[in-house]
C-alpha cells in the first residue's frame, strides 16, 4: 500500500512497471559510469541470500571467466565511458575465481581505464593468504566481508551453512592495506536482541572495519528461510540500537543502513547514477533504460559465444520514472543534491518536486542543505520502511520472474 501511494503521488501514475524482452542495446556515451561484475559461484548456498548463485565447479568457473572476458569487449563496443570511478565484484562468492582476477582486472583497466576503487565482496572463509595475495596482485583496494553476525546461533537461525566464528580469519587483515574494509551485518534475524546486534557492531570495529553496512533481514518469496524476520517494532528497536552503538564507537551514519568510521572514506556498492553490469543476472542502468542479464549461466555463456550481450529483459523509463529512480536511491544515501539532479536531467530538482520537498521539510522528514536536502532521522526511518516495501513489491517479483526462465517473455509489476 505504501509503495502504491508513493507511486501515485510522486510518479503521478498507477500504471504497472513493464519489463519487455530485450530488443536492442543502443549505444550510449557516459561522462562516468560504474562497472559491476557478478560472479555467481558459491561453495554452499545460504538460505537467506536472494542473489543469483550456483554451486561452484572449477570447469564452470573457467567457462564463465572466458565468457566474462568476451562480455567486456562487447560493453566496450557499445558504451563510450569517459571515466569509470568504481568497479565492484559481487556474487555469489567472487573470490572463488581469485586466480583469474589479475587477468580480468588488467583487461578492465586496458578497456576502461583505472578506477579509483576496485572493490569486492568476500565470504569470511575467503580470508586466506592465497586469496588475499591474489587480491593484492589484482590491485583491489576495497573489500566488503559478509559477516552477517558473529553469533553462531544467529547464523544458524539465518540459515548460513557452516557458521564458524570469523574472528580468527579476520586477523589476516592486519597484513594487508585496503582503503576501505566494510563488514556486512544483518538485523532482524530470529532470536536477535539489541544487545547481540550491538555486540556484533563492536566486534566488527575491533576486527578492523572502517565501514559497517547493516541490512534488514528480508524474506524473499523464492528463498528457503527457516525463520521469518522480526516484527516491525523489534526491527525499529534494533535500528535505533545500531545508531546509538555507531555513535559510541566513533562511526557516523553515511546512508540509511551504513555507518563509516569518522575520517574514513565513504563507499557504497549500490548507488551509482549510471552503471553497467556484466555476468549472469547483472543489471545496467542508463538514462533511458534498465537492462537485466539472463539468470542462467549456460545461456549467459552460450550467448556470448555467439557474440551477443546476454540481456534478457529491459525496462524503458519515462523521464518521470527515471527521476524517481534517482530520487529513491539518493534518499538511501540520505542526500538529495540539486547539482547532481540538474547534471543528469538538465532540470531543477526544486522545480520538479517542489511540493513534495517542501512538504518533507514541514513534516521534518527533510532538512535544507547548501546543495539540496538531507534526510532527517525521522525521514531515514520512513525510508527504511519504504525500501523494504519496495523490495517485496518490485525487486522480489522481478528477480523471481527472471529466475523462472532464462529469457522471460515480459512481465508487469
Amino acid at each position: 500500500m505504501m509503495i502504491r501511494l508513493l507511486k501515485l503521488l510522486l510518479g503521478k501514475t498507477i500504471k504497472k512497471f513493464e519489463f519487455k524482452p530485450f530488443q536492442r542495446e543502443l549505444p550510449v556515451s557516459f561522462e562516468k559510469a560504474g562497472l559491476y561484475i557478478h560472479v555467481p559461484f558459491c561453495i554452499t548456498l545460504c538460505d537467506f541470500c536472494p542473489y543469483f548463485k550456483i554451486k561452484f565447479h572449477p570447469a564452470l568457473a573457467e567457462k564463465y571467466t572466458e565468457a566474462l572476458l568476451k562480455e567486456m569487449d562487447l560493453v566496450k563496443e557499445r558504451y563510450a565511458i569517459a571515466s569509470v570511478p568504481s568497479v565492484y565484484f559481487g556474487g555469489g562468492t567472487p573470490a572463488l575465481i581469485s586466480h583469474r582476477f589479475e587477468q580480468v582486472n588488467t583487461k578492465l583497466k586496458r578497456l576502461f581505464g583505472s578506477a579509483s576503487s576496485f572493490a569486492i565482496e568476500l565470504h569470511p572463509d575467503n580470508l586466506t593468504p592465497r586469496i588475499m595475495d591474489d587480491l593484492s596482485k589484482a590491485q583491489f583496494n576495497m573489500i566488503s566481508i559478509g559477516i552477517q553476525s558473529f553469533d553462531r546461533g544467529l547464523l544458524e537461525n539465518l540459515g548460513r551453512n557452516n557458521p564458524q566464528p570469523p574472528e580468527k580469519r579476520l586477523s589476516i587483515l592486519s597484513h594487508y592495506s585496503f582503503k576501505t574494509v566494510d563488514m556486512d551485518l544483518i538485523f532482524g534475524i530470529p532470536g536477535q536482541t539489541p544487545e547481540l546486534l550491538s555486540d556484533d557492531f563492536k566486534r566488527a570495529v575491533q576486527a578492523g572495519a572502517t565501514q559497517i553496512s547493516t541490512y534488514p533481514f528480508i524474506d524473499f518469496s523464492y528463498a528457503n528461510n527457516k525463520g521469518k524476520p522480526l516484527k516491525k517494532k523489534k526491527m525499529k528497536q534494533l535500528l535505533e540500537r545500531l545508531i546509538k552503538t555507531a555513535e559510541s564507537e566513533g562511526f557516523e551514519r553515511s546512508s540509511v543502513w551504513t555507518f563509516k568510521k569518522k575520517g574514513s572514506e565513504k563507499y557504497s556498492s549500490i548507488t551509482r547514477d549510471f552503471f553497467i553490469g556484466m555476468g549472469p543476472s547483472a543489471t545496467t542502468l542508463t538514462l533511458e533504460r534498465f537492462y537485466i542479464n539472463t539468470f542462467s549461466l549456460q545461456h549467459y555463456c552460450d550467448t556470448l559465444d555467439q557474440g551477443r550481450r546476454p540481456i534478457s529483459v529491459q525496462q524503458d523509463f519515462s523521464e518521470r520514472t527515471r527521476m524517481l529512480y534517482w530520487l529513491f536511491w539518493s534518499c538511501y544515501e540520505m542526500t538529495l543534491s540539486k547539482r547532481s539532479f540538474e547534471a543528469i536531467f538538465n532540470k531543477s530538482l526544486q522545480e520538479i518536486f517542489c511540493f513534495y520537498l517542501n512538504l518533507g521539510c514541514r513534516l521534518k522528514l527533510l532538512e535544507s542543505t547548501d546543495d539540496g536536502y538531507r534526510l532527517t532521522r525521522k525521514g531515514s526511518y520512513l525510508y527504511h520502511l519504504a525500501e523494504q516495501a519496495l523490495t517485496h513489491a518490485y525487486i522480489d517479483k522481478t528477480w523471481k520472474s527472471c529466475y523462472q526462465q532464462p529469457w522471460p517473455k515480459g512481465f508487469k509489476i
